[in-house]
């Protein structure tokens, strides 16, 4: 009986470890996930999968687009949260939605300038700098005019209450500080 019963407990123990480890996959399957919602163009579901405090950071790097209570202001608020959108409007939004709202104009502004298709994308790996911090190479290939262009990027995650989740990539946090630049005022 005794082997019956550590049989029970180590299957036990190892779902729990499993189930723990498993809460949002590994790094790749959350870079792999980002990437299918873009070629989707579910932007609300890409924006899920980002850390919530690198959404609130981001956020509040971008408040002058609705803190700023000018009409040339308007513009900037329809550009990316459409036609009617007000500051009052667009400060309810959770940090997930202005972000998924940025996160569309930006793209669908990239596939207007420069027609492209995502025509495959893969994670070649991940490297972990902590336990709860990792970041996966991935390779995505673009359809671009007539070219195919192959391109290597990171995604940078982060453990958070047991799910790997984004961190903001540098280069959107700079365009969000270029806009700022351009547009925001003195608050």
């Amino acid at each position: 009986m005794s082997i019956i019963r550590r049989s029970i407990r180590s299957a036990f123990l190892a779902a729990i470890v499993s189930i723990s480890y498993n809460a949002s996959a590994d790094p790749n399957d959350v870079a792999m996930q980002f990437f299918q919602n873009l070629q989707e163009d579910n932007y609300s579901a890409a924006a899920g999968l980002f850390d919530p405090a690198e959404l609130g950071s981001f956020r509040d790097l971008m408040r002058f687009i609705y803190e700023n209570t000018e009409d040339s202001n308007d513009e900037l608020l329809a550009a990316f949260f459409g036609e009617g959108a007000t500051g009052e409007s667009v400060a309810g939004l959770s940090d997930a939605d202005f972000f998924a709202s940025f996160l569309a104009l930006v793209m669908n502004e990239t596939k207007k300038k420069m027609p492209m298709g995502f025509s495959g994308v893969e994670a070649l790996g991940f490297v972990s700098e902590d336990p709860d911090k990792a970041h996966v190479v991935t390779r995505f290939n673009l359809d671009l005019n007539d070219s195919a262009i192959s391109m290597v990027d990171v995604v940078s995650v982060r453990r958070v209450d047991g799910d790997w989740k984004i961190l903001m990539q540098a280069d959107m946090k700079a365009l969000a500080n270029q806009l700022k630049a351009m547009y925001g005022t003195s608050n």
